[in-house]
Formats: structure tokens, C-alpha cells, sequence
């Protein structure tokens, strides 16, 4: 495939389209936006990574600020504004947070900008998304806007720049009524759901990822660089419990989530970054995929931090063989077939420092050798072979042993009913099915 000899003459080419020609929104679409934002009582905007991609954060700043509507990220958007905005209420999703997936489903409108609203996003109750709101998706192409799963009721397609900046200006003035009780609501959820339980800080064996993204968002600076792996585990863990701070870009695979990114990624992100520190956060399983990337990092002498959650294999892949395979872990631990290296070791032999963290009481402290050190380290963090991502998607079994899943403001581990009523604006899904 490599030998063929082709002429670049004959082939189809392609021309991007210049900034200045991008879609942009009609006044009436926009019109009809604002509209439905006065009408509306419980609005919230979900910020997509189009956002980025348009260069559009100040205006998404800027709308946020007029409007003082609570907002939502996707996974490649959760470094637009800091994690403690006032306004900001979390990461909706199937791994996402609890907070924002009862503030997703109790809106009345979502307004949702630079986002396609892909299944991570959505679960695959499509009817039970949003279902009680009017959806607006701006979007650049118009083939995501024809083809969504969930209900659309205005599609706008738009480069999303061009859709703040006339939004805003269309904004000036216009009166909103008063969401101060919607806001408060949101804030409840995000301070009550997305924040990591005390008594998870109390574990005597092993780390708990939780407290340590914790621990770690605290210790880095503003200005860091965040690379997270694609594997299933740290990418999951990481976007629920990564608390963004100043200035900090965070580079997550939330799209394929290819395992064994974050090593190869973290180079670029680097060097992309005039050699800023740079965070690579991985699974032990992923870091095998492109583990020859250390000598890279030598060769260089880059400032990368490798945080390594070890595991003992593949534990997303043996959550999925507990919960639908009857706990048969071929391929994904030691009695599978599965071992990995000792990585302290593999470090060590490439010229890389190396740390493992292996209890709560050493965590803070070799965190901050790890990120005070000259240039490379890796560190381990040893956690549970049966950890549990929570919260996450709730299933509920069939009689055939088949799962039902449950809409995306029932995660398991499911709250008391009590609990879980005190939180719903809108009937529950089960009342609205009977």
C-alpha cells in the first residue's frame, strides 16, 4: 500500500473553509433562541468543544456573565472557565457527574453550543434525555444537526463564535426573568453530588483515585498542562473528579477514547506548550501501548509528571466481565492470562524517576516530590483491583439476566428514593412510563 506511485493532480482535494466564510447563525434563529431563554424558568447551556475549535472562549465568558445562566462541559470542554464558577455546574454523561446529570434532566431548556450531544453524553434513552426540555443545538455541520438521536426543537448551524457574538448583542438589554431559585437548585447538586464523600478519605488500603485527583487538582498550578490517557478507568475517574484551576488546559480523549494516548499526547502537549509543565495521567494497562515514549521524554528532557493508576490490568474491561459476563476476566487480569511490568522499574531503566504512592497518609507528599522534581518522573498510585467507578450509569436486570438501563439522573450506586424525589423538578422516569 505504501509503494503505489500516485499523482497529487488527479486526486480530489480538499479546501477548508475560510473563518470569515463559516456558517453563520440567521438574527431570526437566534431570535427565536432568546425567546425561548425569556420563557424559559430552568434554562442551562452545555458547553461543547466547538467552543475551542471556533476560538470562541471570551464570548462563551462573556455570555455566562450577562446571562448568569447555569452552565454544563462535555469531556474536551472542561477547561473552558474554572471548576469552582459559581455558575458552573459539572460534566453531564453516562461516566459523568451526579450533580450534573440531575441539573441535565430537570431543565426545562438546553441550550447547547459547540456539543453534538454524542451518546456518552446522552446515554442511549434517548427519550428519557432532556425530556422535559426544549433543545437548542448550535452546531458548524449540518449533517450533526440532521442527525441526532435525542429531539431537537432548534437546530441552528453555525460556526459557534458567530452565534455568541450575535447572541450577545441581541441579549443587550433584553429582559430574562429571575432563575435565582434554579441557580440555587444547581448549586446544590454540584456542592452536595461533585464532590468526593468524606468517608472515601478515611481508606486505610490502598489509594482511592477519587482523593487522589483530589489532592492532585489542589497541588498543580494554574498554569499546567493536562494530558489524561484514553483508557477507560483514569479517563472516567479523571472527568469526574479533575477540579480545573486557572489557566489550565486539560487534553482528555473523549471521543474514541483511544487507550494508550496520554504518553504520545503529553510530548506534543509539552512542546505545544513552550515546555510547560505537563500532567499525563494513564492506567498501568495503557501505559504498555506506547511505553517507548519514556526514552522520548528523556531524550528531550521534557517536564512531563506520569501519574500511573496501577490496578493490576484492565478494570474497566473487568467491570464490564462482572456486570454482563458472569466475572469471567479473560485477557483482563493475571488468571485471564493478563500480567503487566513492575513500571517502577521500567521507569527507572529509561533514566525516569519513579515514586508509588500506596496509602492515603504518603499521597500528599509524594504528589508534591513527584511535581517539585526536574524534569521527567513517574509516579504509581496502587488502587483496589475491584475499584468502582461511581457514580455511572445504573442498569436495572431483566429476569433473563439482560440489563435495562436507567435515565441519566438515576446513577448507580442509586440514592434512597427519599433522596432521589427531594432532587427531581420533573416526574421520574418510572411515574411518566406508568
Amino acid at each position: 500500500l505504501q509503494w503505489p506511485s500516485i499523482d497529487p493532480e488527479t486526486l480530489p482535494g480538499f479546501a477548508p473553509t475560510a473563518a470569515e466564510d463559516r456558517p453563520a447563525a440567521a438574527a431570526s434563529d437566534v431570535r427565536q433562541c432568546l425567546e425561548l431563554l425569556g420563557a424559559a424558568r430552568r434554562p442551562i447551556v452545555l458547553a461543547g468543544y466547538g467552543i475551542r475549535l471556533a476560538r470562541a472562549e471570551d464570548e462563551f465568558r462573556r455570555l455566562i456573565e450577562a446571562l448568569r445562566v447555569p452552565f454544563l462541559s462535555s469531556w474536551n470542554a472542561s477547561d473552558l472557565l474554572p471548576t469552582d464558577d459559581e455558575l458552573y455546574v459539572g460534566r453531564p454523561g453516562i461516566f459523568g457527574q451526579r450533580g450534573a446529570n440531575l441539573a441535565i434532566q430537570n431543565c426545562d431548556l438546553l441550550l447547547s453550543i459547540g456539543s453534538h450531544l454524542c451518546v456518552p453524553i446522552t446515554g442511549t434513552m434517548f427519550d428519557a434525555f432532556a425530556r422535559e426540555a426544549k433543545t437548542i443545538i448550535v452546531d458548524v455541520d449540518r449533517g450533526e444537526l440532521e442527525h441526532r438521536p435525542v429531539r431537537v426543537d432548534l437546530p441552528v448551524q453555525s460556526d459557534a463564535k458567530v452565534f455568541l457574538r450575535e447572541l450577545l448583542e441581541q441579549a443587550t438589554g433584553a429582559r430574562l426573568p429571575d432563575i435565582g431559585p434554579w441557580r440555587k437548585m444547581c448549586f446544590r447538586y454540584k456542592s452536595r453530588y461533585n464532590t468526593v464523600p468524606l468517608e472515601w478519605r478515611d481508606q486505610t488500603e490502598y489509594v482511592n483515585p477519587y482523593v487522589f485527583l483530589d489532592v492532585l487538582s489542589e497541588e498543580l498550578d494554574g498554569t499546567d498542562v493536562i494530558v489524561v490517557d484514553g483508557g477507560g478507568t483514569i479517563n472516567q475517574i479523571t472527568f469526574q473528579a479533575l477540579r480545573v484551576k486557572g489557566e489550565q488546559r486539560v487534553i482528555i480523549s473523549g471521543g474514541l477514547c483511544a487507550m494508550g494516548s496520554g504518553l504520545p499526547e503529553s510530548i506534543g502537549a509539552c512542546v505545544g506548550a513552550g515546555g510547560r509543565r505537563t500532567i499525563c495521567l494513564s492506567g498501568d494497562g495503557g501505559m504498555q501501548f506506547n511505553i517507548q515514549e519514556l526514552q522520548t521524554i528523556v531524550h528531550h528532557a521534557l517536564s512531563v509528571k506520569i501519574f500511573v493508576l496501577n490496578n493490576g490490568g484492565y478494570l474497566s474491561i473487568r467491570h464490564t466481565q462482572a456486570g454482563f459476563l458472569e466475572s469471567r476476566y479473560v485477557g483482563s487480569s493475571p488468571s485471564g492470562g493478563l500480567s503487566l511490568p513492575d513500571l517502577g522499574k521500567v521507569a527507572r531503566a529509561y533514566g525516569v524517576r519513579a515514586e508509588r504512592i500506596e496509602r492515603h497518609g504518603e499521597l500528599r507528599a509524594k504528589v508534591r516530590a513527584v511535581l517539585d522534581a526536574p524534569g521527567p518522573a513517574l509516579c504509581e498510585f496502587m488502587v483496589a483491583r475491584d475499584q468502582p467507578v461511581n457514580p455511572r450509569l445504573g442498569f436495572d436486570r431483566r429476569p433473563d439476566g439482560t440489563g435495562v438501563p436507567r435515565p441519566l439522573e438515576d446513577m448507580a450506586p442509586f440514592l434512597e428514593r427519599e433522596e432521589f424525589l427531594e432532587n427531581m423538578l420533573i416526574k421520574p422516569w418510572d411515574e411518566r412510563r406508568a
